[in-house]
C-alpha cells in the first residue's frame, strides 16, 4: 500500500498527450494536510494539477505535484445577500453545476466551454467564459495556502478585494494553493443561439450590446467571421414541439461538431496543408445557420471537446488591438 506521507514516483501524462513528467503526486484530504505537504516541501518545486488539460509544461516538470480532486465540496451560501458557491478547489465544473441543479434553482452565470476542468484549474489558466467575460472575472473570493514572507512558514490567506483578488483568479498557481473559490449563482436560464456568417468585425463587435453572451470564430482560408449570437431567455415553461427541438439540436451538436468535426481536424491534419486549407474552407457550410435553438444555458454554452484528446492554444487579445488577420 502507497504511503500517502511519502508518495512512490509515478509517470504523469497531460490530456494532450504531449507532455510527460515524473512526480510525487499527494491527494490531501484537509486543508491541514495541504500545510503539512507544502511544509514537508519548502524547498522544493511544487505544482498543483487540475485535470491536466493544459498543452504547455505549467504543470510538468515538478518532483512533487498535489492533486485536490478530494477537496471537492460545494456549499450555498450568502453573500452580501446574494446566494454565493463556495466550491472546493478540485471540484469539476460538471460536479458544481449537478450539485446546483439538484439542490437549488441556480446555476453559474458564464461557463467555458468544456466541463470537465476543474473549477481552480479553470480559473487559474485563464479559460474562457461565453462571451466577453471569462468564469476568472466572476470569482469574488479565494482562500489558499501561500508561504507567509516573513516567516516563510505556510499559512492559509484569503484574497477577496483589490489587485491581490485579481492576481489570485488568474495566477498560474503563483499566488499559492487554491482551496476554495466563491462564484456567484444565478437563477437558471435558457439560451436562443443562432449561428450567422458575419464579414466583418464591426458586425460582430455590434452584437454584444445586446447579446453579451456570444461567442465568434475567425475562419482562416474561408475569411469570414462564424458567430454563436446569444441572449439569455428566462426559464419560463416550454412547449412540447420546443423541448423535442431543443433534442434534435442537442444530438446534431454531438454528431457534427463533437464527434465529425474533430475526425475532420485529424484527417485533415494528415493531409497536410493543403488538407487543412481544405477543412477550413468548408467548415462553415458545416454548421446549422440561421437557425434559431433555444436549450438550457448549460447545453448551449458547452461543448464535448473532451472527448478527443488534443492540444488547444489560446490568445488574448484587447479588443482595440484585433484586426482582421487579412487586413
Amino acid at each position: 500500500m502507497e504511503d500517502p506521507l511519502n508518495p512512490a514516483l509515478l509517470p504523469e501524462v497531460n490530456f494532450g498527450g504531449n507532455q510527460h513528467w515524473y512526480t510525487r503526486r499527494y491527494q490531501p484530504s484537509s486543508e491541514a494536510e495541504v500545510l503539512e505537504i507544502l511544509a514537508r516541501h519548502s524547498r522544493q518545486t511544487i505544482r498543483v494539477v487540475g485535470s491536466k488539460h493544459s498543452w504547455s509544461d505549467i504543470a510538468a516538470g515538478a518532483g512533487v505535484s498535489i492533486d485536490m480532486g478530494r477537496l471537492d465540496g460545494v456549499e450555498l451560501i450568502e453573500r452580501n445577500g446574494e446566494p454565493v458557491a463556495r466550491v472546493g478547489a478540485g471540484c469539476r465544473l460538471q460536479d458544481l453545476l449537478d450539485w446546483l441543479h439538484k439542490r437549488s434553482d441556480r446555476t453559474l452565470p458564464t461557463l467555458g466551454a468544456i466541463k470537465k476542468q476543474t473549477v481552480s484549474g479553470a480559473i487559474s489558466t485563464g479559460t474562457h467564459g461565453s462571451g466577453r467575460q471569462s468564469l476568472s472575472h466572476y470569482v469574488g473570493r479565494i482562500r489558499a495556502a501561500v508561504f507567509d514572507a516573513e516567516s516563510g512558514t505556510p499559512v492559509i490567506r484569503e484574497f477577496s478585494e483589490g489587485p491581490a483578488l485579481e492576481a489570485a483568479r488568474c495566477g498560474l498557481g503563483c499566488m499559492g494553493v487554491i482551496l476554495t473559490v466563491e462564484l456567484p449563482t444565478v437563477s437558471k436560464y435558457k439560451i436562443a443561439e443562432t449561428v450567422r456568417i458575419r464579414q466583418s468585425l464591426e458586425e460582430v463587435f455590434g452584437l454584444y450590446a445586446d447579446q453579451p453572451l456570444t461567442q465568434f470564430f475567425c475562419v482562416p482560408y474561408s475569411w469570414v467571421w462564424l458567430t454563436f449570437e446569444r441572449r439569455a431567455v428566462g426559464e419560463s415553461g416550454t412547449s412540447a414541439w420546443a423541448r423535442v427541438k431543443a433534442r434534435i439540436f442537442r444530438v446534431f451538436n454531438l454528431v457534427a461538431v463533437d464527434v465529425i468535426f474533430h475526425l475532420l481536424v485529424r484527417v485533415s491534419r494528415k493531409a497536410g496543408l493543403v488538407g487543412v486549407r481544405t477543412f477550413f474552407k468548408v467548415v462553415p457550410h458545416l454548421m446549422l445557420k440561421n437557425h434559431e435553438r433555444i436549450d438550457d444555458a448549460e447545453h448551449v454554452l458547452t461543448m464535448k471537446h473532451d472527448l478527443f484528446c488534443h492540444e488547444e492554444m489560446e490568445l488574448f487579445v484587447p479588443e482595440a488591438a484585433l484586426r482582421a488577420p487579412w487586413e
